[in-house]
């Protein structure tokens, strides 16, 4: 059931760590839903800890798992978000899962298990097509009583949030959910260009807060990875008239060495793979080596090797 990491899934698990904009993220998921079943305002919103949830999810990964408080008793609740790019049939299911392996331990201690708040964050460029609720997807012609319990996550569509609703959460928040509306919008022509600049924006103040630079730099990064050659010069361009020639300049050397660590990955997984069949896992570990040196020693090592376990040794 867990799903591969795809560079959306790391731009958004970064951006969103922060506890503010997870926060603020929650709150245009329930803008929609009615005031009877409004959620409380929350205080004490913490991330939970990678190494935690890890233990408490038996290696089953969430994108976003937060605590968060309310009340004067102090309730305890956890605040789940799972992030798509693609509409995903099973993904209702999916975070059923999440929610019962948070509920195992508990239950297992006969302890009362917390309350669970579920949020699909969607941004792809097609309109969601998959099942929203668990009870979509039994046959409508069974009676719902005799279903069991219904499970209707909060959604957030990232594309459908207009201008004045982004107007509505800080700087930080609005910058980081444009740069996932950017994903949809890259290639129109005549959206290009709008979308490039909310998701690359500063605020006309300096100094620029340590927390925006480096949202903006995580940004950047995300928006080259996505974007093809031809595009580049205009991210460029809009890089130099909000950050600076310098901050460019930088951004542009990057690039060519990521172009070449990104060459040297696609000829040693070429020999390794013709050489000795390499697996998808290790086709992967290649994949995230960015040091050019340990890359160019490998390149050398696969002409003598025996093994690909020599060649592996000198990646790690």
């Amino acid at each position: 059931m867990a799903q591969r990491p795809t560079v959306h899934d790391a731009f958004f698990k970064k951006a969103f760590s922060d506890t503010r904009a997870a926060s603020e993220l929650l709150r245009l998921a329930t803008s929609g839903v009615p005031a009877s079943e409004s959620l409380p305002k929350f205080r004490s919103f913490r991330i939970v800890d990678e190494t935690k949830r890890r233990t408490r999810l038996s290696e089953v990964r969430t994108d976003l798992l937060f605590k968060a408080k309310y009340g004067e008793d102090s309730v305890l609740v956890y605040v789940l978000y799972e992030h798509k790019s693609t509409p995903e049939w099973d993904t209702v299911f999916q975070v059923l899962h999440y929610m019962v392996e948070l509920w195992r331990s508990p239950i297992e201690k006969h302890q009362a298990p917390c309350r669970i708040i579920p949020v699909i964050v969607y941004h792809g460029r097609a309109k969601w097509n998959a099942p929203r609720t668990l009870d979509a997807y039994f046959s409508q012609s069974q009676p719902v009583e005799v279903g069991g319990p219904d499970l209707r996550p909060l959604f957030v569509e990232v594309n459908d949030l207009g201008a004045e609703v982004l107007e509505r959460v800080s700087l930080y928040t609005r910058n980081a959910i444009s740069s996932l509306k950017y994903y949809a919008e890259r290639n129109k022509p005549a959206a290009h260009q709008k979308a490039l600049n909310a998701a690359l924006a500063l605020p006309g103040r300096r100094p620029v807060s340590q927390r925006i630079w480096d949202l903006y730099r995580t940004s950047l990064d995300y928006i080259l990875d996505i974007s093809t050659e031809k595009q580049i010069p205009a991210i460029l361009k809009v890089v130099e008239q909000t950050a600076g020639r310098e901050f460019a300049m930088t951004a542009a050397e990057g690039l060519r060495k990521q172009g070449r660590q990104q060459a040297q990955r696609e000829v040693l997984v070429r020999q390794m793979t013709k050489k000795f069949s390499i697996t998808d896992e290790e086709r992967q570990f290649i994949e995230t080596v960015d040091d050019l040196d340990r890359l160019a020693a490998a390149l050398d090592e696969i002409l003598v090797a025996q093994t690909k376990e020599q060649v592996l040794a000198l990646l790690r």
